[in-house]
C-alpha cells in the first residue's frame, strides 16, 4: 500500500466518508508516526476551518503544596 493511498484513506476517515476497508487501513497503520503526525495536522486544519480551534487555558498550580504533590 502506498503512502498516498494511506493518506487518502485518512482523509476519507476525517471527512466521515471512509468505507470499511479504508477505516481498517487507517487503524492498521495507527502505530505509524508519519500517519499520526498527518492526523494531528488534519485535526488542526479542520478545527481552524470550523473555527473550533481551542486555546488552552492557563493552569495554576499555586494552590498545591509540596506535601500534596509528594503524596500523589
Amino acid at each position: 500500500m502506498s503512502r498516498e493511498a494511506l493518506q487518502e484513506s485518512l482523509s476519507a476517515v476525517m471527512d466521515n466518508e471512509a468505507d470499511e476497508l479504508e477505516l481498517r487501513r487507517v487503524l492498521g497503520a495507527s502505530n505509524d508516526a508519519d500517519l499520526r503526525a498527518t492526523w494531528s495536522r488534519y485535526q488542526v486544519a479542520r478545527a481552524v476551518m470550523h473555527k473550533d480551534l481551542l486555546v488552552p487555558k492557563p493552569v495554576s498550580y499555586t494552590h498545591l503544596t509540596l506535601p500534596t504533590i509528594c503524596s500523589v
